[in-house]
């Protein structure tokens, strides 16, 4: 038996996002939702007529229309978040050319970085690059371009206003910067990267799920939902919560565009 406060909704447990525009469908790792909501959308037909004292009355009523919307919080700054978001599916690129780009203030001890080891930024990078630029701010405040020069001949100690680029993001800056903010960006060519396409990604499949005081499950399951780009809200750059409302569809594969219900298993852990 069971009482009225086991059968509570304690809280959700996993969302699947499940992308039907291929065969077989691909799924969407997400990270629990801090917060869901469900506006059902739903718009009535009233009937009036006029009772016995003269008064306009409510005869009766019907659904005329059903206009769902999922709204869910999300721990931003995933890159699978992030694409949702956008309403664009993730993609991997070869050959990529990106940018090392640091802000650093130079002090005697990093004016001279060595190249990065495998696996960390800059590693690959090819030295005395041409695109490489610095620039460092002059006693204005105004941003003033430093001279590159080659890694293996350059002298930080009788070089003035000048750097050097090197294999693996390795750098020199001349001593007479110590004390002085400078930024540099360096090319990275030939890159793997991950990164939001240009499909859209606009047939989804959503199930929630949750549990009870009790532990047994509750199954929310959305056969048929697209992204509402307006009622997102805006994107989080860093940390904070990303705001995703999903528009729930009708596609014919069931009566209801919503199926809800609550199983007799309990979690195991």
């Amino acid at each position: 038996m069971a009482t009225l406060q086991d059968r509570k909704l304690k809280g959700l447990t996993n969302i699947a996002v499940f992308d039907t525009s291929v065969s077989p469908k691909l799924a969407y790792i997400l990270e629990t939702p801090t917060g869901a909501e469900l506006d059902l959308g739903i718009e009535e037909v009233l009937n009036e007529t006029t009772s016995e004292l003269g008064e306009t009355v409510i005869e009766s009523s019907f659904i005329s229309a059903q206009r769902p919307i999922l709204s869910m919080t999300l721990p931003s700054g995933s890159p699978t978040a992030t694409a949702l978001r956008f309403g664009r599916k993730l993609q991997t690129a070869v050959g990529k050319t990106v940018a090392v780009e640091k802000r650093i203030r130079v002090t005697a001890t990093n004016n001279i970085k060595v190249g990065a080891a495998s696996g960390k930024e800059g590693n690959g990078m090819t030295a005395d690059q041409a695109l490489s630029q610095a620039w460092a701010l002059d006693g204005l405040g105004i941003p003033v371009a430093l001279t590159r020069v080659a890694h293996a001949t350059i002298n930080p100690e009788t070089d003035t206003m000048s750097f050097s680029q090197g294999a693996d993001g390795a750098y020199k800056f001349t001593e007479d910067l110590i004390g002085s903010d400078v930024f540099y960006s360096f090319p990275l060519t030939n890159q793997s990267v991950l990164e939001i396409g240009e499909d859209s990604l606009d047939q989804l499949e959503i199930n929630l799920t949750g549990i009870m005081r009790d532990l047994r499950l509750f199954r929310m399951e959305i056969p048929s939902a697209s992204i509402d780009f307006g009622g997102s809200g805006n994107l989080p750059i860093g940390p904070g919560e990303l705001s995703l409302n999903l528009r729930i569809q009708y596609d014919g594969s069931t009566c209801q565009p919503i199926k809800i219900y609550w199983l007799g298993q309990a979690r195991a852990c």
